[in-house]
């Protein structure tokens, strides 16, 4: 603590003086406690950023369940049969200023791939909703969805004009 102290010359001294020492231990303790719930609460994000990561990689799993898709273009698949279309969609997923952006890319059969495109067009409309773009999500989600389903039919209309 710093006082005042009136000097013989009639000036202000300031002197200070030592706290007590269980002043001393209440600081110690009160800074030991702050950085302890400072690190307890950031573990406590990383863990549940964690924990969003692997929800959304098992959510992004169940787009391809009981359909056939390829990650290669068609012409490097031998076995795979030729009336496929490609599609590429974003998906979003996120809670405020912590977003997941992933871009698909893969070829499937013109039913399956309109089965896997309106899947993650109802992610995006639900889970993508929390993200940053909160208004914008949904809005880009249905444009590309409709981009993705007329290039579907564009390219099933291909595939049907081949011998």
């Amino acid at each position: 603590m710093i006082h005042p102290i009136l000097g013989l010359d009639g000036r202000i001294l300031l002197a200070q003086q030592a706290l007590p020492w269980w002043i001393n231990l209440w600081i110690a303790f009160l800074v030991i406690v702050f950085i302890g719930v400072f690190i307890v609460v950031v573990m406590a994000i990383i863990k549940g950023l964690r924990w969003f990561e692997r929800s959304v990689t098992n959510s992004q799993a169940r787009f391809f369940e009981d359909v056939t898709a390829y990650v290669c273009p068609p012409s490097e698949l031998d076995a795979a049969p030729q009336q496929l279309v490609m599609v590429k969609f974003h998906t979003y997923s996120g809670i405020m200023i912590y977003v997941l952006q992933y871009e698909h890319l893969f070829w499937a059969t013109p039913a399956d791939a309109r089965k896997v495109l309106s899947r993650m067009h109802w992610h995006n409309l639900t889970i993508g909703f929390f993200a940053y773009g909160i208004l914008i999500v949904p809005l880009l989600s249905l444009a590309n969805y409709w981009v993705q389903l007329k290039s579907i039919s564009r390219q099933e209309a291909e595939i049907s004009k081949q011998p």
